[in-house]
């Protein structure tokens, strides 16, 4: 039996829903935490979207969800939005410190997404790299002000994969040894990566390896 949470978000500058609901298999689903976000008026509203931001990345430390669902807009048939929240679509990026699940891909190339376990869905999904050139990319990671000094995988690979992993301009490949059950390794980042950065891994060799999720410390 496995659990899942899911963060909903209903955005909005002066106030910003949230919601994490727990999902066990064959339980009912539990309320975990709900509320709202306040910003006061008449503040500029990059020091209001700051405040949603960290506020958002506090409830995912504390609350750990697996999953983030947030309101879509909306379009009308003359091409206007039927309700224009676009602000707080900046304001929710994934933090590169978080485990960074790259089957929530924004492009992919080969690679393949699986569940973990097709016996319980709950435990979501996994990236399946089978041959060299097969590539997944994470648009808008943010690494933060202070570039991190470690990343870690967590895989299985038959043999030892090499994968490359690229952060804005910044390349890197990295071997992840032979593991048949699923595995954590770390390794030293040689390069300062800041910011807000567009990701992307790729299988260098036709080793098959499948990635769980990266992060960055």
């Amino acid at each position: 039996m496995s659990t899942k949470r899911i963060l909903g978000i209903d955005p909005g500058t002066g106030i910003c829903g949230f919601g994490v609901v727990s999902f066990t298999t064959h339980k009912k689903p539990r309320m975990v935490t709900a509320g709202v976000i306040s910003t006061p008026a008449h503040t500029p509203l990059a020091d209001r979207l700051l405040d949603i931001y960290e506020s958002l990345n506090q409830i995912i430390d504390e609350t750990h969800p697996d999953e983030v669902s947030i309101e879509k807009l909306y379009f009308n048939e003359d091409g206007t939005i039927q309700e224009i929240k676009p602000t707080e679509r900046g304001v929710g990026p994934v933090k590169a410190s978080h485990k960074v699940q790259i089957d929530r891909y924004s492009a992919i190339d080969g690679a393949a997404i699986e569940y973990l376990d097709t016996t319980d869905y709950f435990k979501g999904w996994k990236t399946v790299f089978a041959k060299a050139g097969d590539v997944v990319k994470f648009n808008e990671l943010d690494f933060g002000k202070k570039a991190p000094k470690t990343v870690t995988f967590n895989y299985t690979a038959a043999a030892d994969a090499t994968v490359e992993v690229k952060a804005g301009k910044t390349t890197v490949e990295f071997t992840l040894p032979a593991a048949a059950q699923w595995t954590e390794v770390s390794f030293d980042m040689p390069a300062k990566v800041k910011g807000l950065q567009d990701l992307s891994v790729a299988l260098c060799n036709d080793a098959a390896v499948e990635i769980d999720w990266v992060t960055f410390k």
